[in-house]
């Protein structure tokens, strides 16, 4: 019920503020104008928004319109020429004379009594749809030292900077700048008041200038370039072409691909925005962009980026390949299937269509019809390595090794084509576990191309496998000798030098690997083992927390984050991680003893014992969970149910020793002292050091008037923990029952003064009188 309310009230003020929202807009909307950026050819390279402050003004924000040919502003359906006036770039505020403009000037208002949670109204032209409103509230105001710009969360979009935040009576208290935090809805103004101190601080705008002799055709020799995927040049270009015209998108756009395949990665992305908020509908730039952001990488903005870029122009089957390996990179390869077949569909032309839709069939064993797909895309391209060795495994894949080989053999562009056939045919051989022939492709492959890493690389599986584990390592090192970034061989380094209990060494490979690529799960998951083993639960969380962002994350996986989590005392993120092991698998048995450790760390026993009896379920072959369960048992007192859980521990691994000590304590607590005794003796056979064991036996032996033999073990635990309450308490309980008085005082003044709870216990279980100063 008090969820249904809630959303009641929320709906109710819903309306309120659309009305207000109504209101306002109805009041300022002839005062804010749409502004268009044009290039050199005159086109539109970008829109945004702006406020009438005067006669004849608009402010804006300065990166709207800087550098822009020429400036149009839209108001009333009517196109009026602009030009900049003043400029002040620190503040972010441009100020545009438009000759003739009569639209009225909005009331400004200064921000000083703004209050949060103040309403509040931004009207601009988001996404070049014209003018709109959106309502939120004023959130909050930057503290100095930063300049007193004002947080909202009235939403923005690309075209809405430069335009108006106005308050319920349409008075200006801003003017809309930037996003703060992308998909949080916390938004940006720089403060109204701040127009009227253009003046003074505006300064004339500089003239740009004018290279003599013709323009070069920008646009036509950067196609040139991209053409020949010259990208170095294509990037040097772009440059020189932004100093002259710096609001071109379409320069943006390219210089973004180029520095993309330069692996100049956050410069790419830099460029694209730019390129995007500049010209919305120009698909190509957010595809790139999503290619940029999928190598990053940020999966979710990479996904919204190319769903953009499809929604724009839906008929680019390029854009539903690219679909399409991200999709099959995650395993979904219904989802695959379906984008790859649209791809061949709009483009039959395309090779790599092909190739893509052949894979696909391939992975879901449709051999016959991958076989298809790889045979037409090698009509379009005799000379594609790639699809001739697909083919080959398809082939292999469906028994027809003739025909397999003589895929592989009927063309030999070059050397390095050769090595290739030779991999893939050695790769076919291993996976029909022919390791003696596979090794023969991969030294064929090596002698005819002694520079492919991959051939060693392979190589190396296949030593691995038959216990050459010196040889294997030797060829993997030469792989990454060869190919430093190779981020695979590093992982599997990693691995080679972990079970050699290399430990720095391994950590090192894992590193190398992650940094070549930061999308190797092998090698995030590799050095969060490595951690894990070293008990460096800081460094396993952070690469645990690295892995479970990337696709094809396991249940393991979020069960060991939230593990290294609990252990950092992290308890809520841990529970969330456990929470998405679980829905990932029920059963995983990692994610269950660790929520056994959760509930019990919360203190909350009888929810541990139902995840114990969950893990034992999944294994009953577990002494640790036996032992987890016991432990459940023994704490919510149900002593003969716990005695059973630690006796099957024990019995499949008689050596467990916590087993044996929290047995040796359900007995206790059963005053079953003789079982006790043994017990706790045995704990103390295997770990003579654990302070639990022997302080449970002491109490057992005072328990059955064994005062000698308990004195001996309280004096053991007080050598090596002098202070401790409990050790105190039962020192001073052993005299006091054994009648000696001025033995027991001591001990009883320094519990006094440690744990005067626990003291006054002692003194009110004693005779009256013994424990008085």
């Amino acid at each position: 019920m008090r969820r249904f309310a809630f959303a009641a009230v929320f709906c109710l003020a819903g309306v309120t503020y659309a009305g207000e929202a109504e209101r306002v807009f109805d009041r300022v909307k002839s005062s804010v104008v749409t502004i268009s950026i044009r290039d050199e050819s005159d086109q539109i390279v970008g829109e945004g928004s702006g406020v009438v402050v005067e006669t004849a003004k608009v402010v804006t924000n300065c990166h709207v319109v800087e550098g822009a040919v020429a400036i149009k502003i839209k108001s009333a359906e009517r196109d009026w020429s602009g030009s900049l006036f003043l400029v002040d770039r620190q503040r972010d505020l441009c100020l545009i004379d438009v000759m003739g403009f009569t639209a009225p000037a909005v009331k400004i208002r200064v921000s000083d009594d703004l209050k949060i949670g103040e309403p509040a109204y931004a009207v601009g032209n988001p996404l070049s749809f014209g003018l709109a409103v959106s309502a939120g509230l004023v959130t909050a105001r930057a503290q100095p030292p930063r300049p007193a710009e004002i947080y909202t969360t009235a939403a923005l979009s690309p075209g809405s900077s430069g335009g108006g935040l106005f308050d319920s009576d349409g008075r200006l208290i801003g003017i809309t700048t930037r996003v703060l935090s992308v998909g949080q809805n916390f938004n940006v103004a720089v403060p109204a008041e701040w127009i009227g101190e253009l003046r003074k601080r505006g300064v004339a705008p500089i003239a740009k200038k004018v290279e003599p002799g013709p323009d070069p055709k920008w646009s036509d020799e950067a196609e040139l370039l991209r053409a020949a995927t010259k990208w170095q040049e294509l990037a040097d270009w772009c440059k020189r072409w932004l100093e002259v015209y710096p609001s071109s998108g379409n320069a943006q756009e390219l210089l973004g691909l180029a520095l993309m395949n330069l692996n100049q990665l956050k410069p790419a992305q830099a460029a694209l925005l730019m390129a995007v908020q500049i010209n919305p509908r120009s698909a190509f730039a957010h595809a790139y962009l999503s290619m940029v952001q999928y190598r990053l990488p940020d999966r979710k903005a990479a996904s919204a980026s190319l769903a953009r870029a499809i929604e724009i122009q839906p008929r680019i089957g390029y854009f539903h390949n690219l679909r399409a390996e991200w999709l099959e990179a995650e395993h979904d390869l219904e989802g695959a299937l379906v984008a790859a077949q649209k791809a061949v569909q709009l483009d039959p032309g395309d090779t790599r269509h092909w190739h893509m839709l052949g894979m696909l069939r391939h992975q879901k064993n449709q051999f016959q019809e991958a076989v298809q797909a790889y045979r037409t895309a090698l009509k379009l391209n005799p000379n594609n390595a790639g699809s001739t060795s697909s083919l080959a495994a398809a082939l292999t894949a469906l028994g027809n090794t003739t025909a397999a080989r003589e895929a592989l053999t009927s063309s030999t562009v070059n050397k390095a084509y050769d090595a290739n056939t030779w991999i893939t045919l050695g790769e076919n051989e291993k996976a029909q576990g022919h390791l003696m022939e596979a090794e023969k492709a991969f030294r064929k492959a090596m002698a005819l191309d002694p520079t492919r890493a991959d051939a060693r690389f392979h190589l190396s599986g296949v030593l691995y496998k038959t216990s050459r584990m010196t040889e294997a390592e030797v060829m993997v090192r030469e792989a990454v000798k060869i190919k430093p970034d190779y981020a695979s061989a590093w992982a599997i380094l990693g691995a080679f030098l972990q079970q050699q209990n290399k430990k720095e060494e391994a950590k090192q490979a894992f590193f190398r690997g992650v940094e070549s690529d930061p999308t190797l799960a092998d090698g995030w998951r590799g050095l969060a083992g490595l951690q894990r083993e070293q008990r460096d639960w800081a460094g396993a969380a952070a690469a645990w927390g690295k892995l479970v962002q990337l696709p094809g994350t396991i249940s393991s996986d979020w069960a060991l984050l939230g593990e290294a989590r609990m252990k950092l005392q992290q308890m809520d993120s841990a529970f969330d991680a456990l929470k998405h092991a679980e829905q990932l698998d029920p059963n995983d048995p990692i994610a269950l003893q660790t929520f056994v450790g959760y509930y019990s760390a919360r203190g909350d026993m009888a929810q541990s014992l139902q995840y114990a009896d969950r893990a034992l379920a999944v294994d009953s072959a577990d002494p640790r969970m036996w032992s987890n369960k016991g432990y459940c048992l023994l704490k919510l007192q149900r002593y003969p149910e716990a005695i059973e859980s630690f006796q099957s521990a024990l019995k499949l691994d008689p050596e467990f020793t916590n087993a044996w000590i929290n047995l040796g304590e359900a007995y206790l607590r059963q005053k079953q002292l003789g079982k006790s005794i043994q017990a706790l003796e045995e704990a103390l056979k295997r770990a003579p050091q654990t302070f639990d064991a022997r302080l449970y036996l002491a109490q057992a032996l005072l328990g059955s008037n064994q005062f000698t033999k308990a004195k001996a073990h309280l004096d053991l635990l007080a050598n090596g923990a002098p202070s401790h309450p409990v050790v105190l308490y039962m020192t001073s309980a052993m005299y006091v029952a054994q009648g000696e008085r001025e033995k027991a005082r001591p001990f009883y003044r320094k519990l006094k003064e440690i744990n005067p709870t626990l003291a006054g216990e002692l003194r009110r279980k004693s005779p009256a009188g013994v424990l008085d100063d």
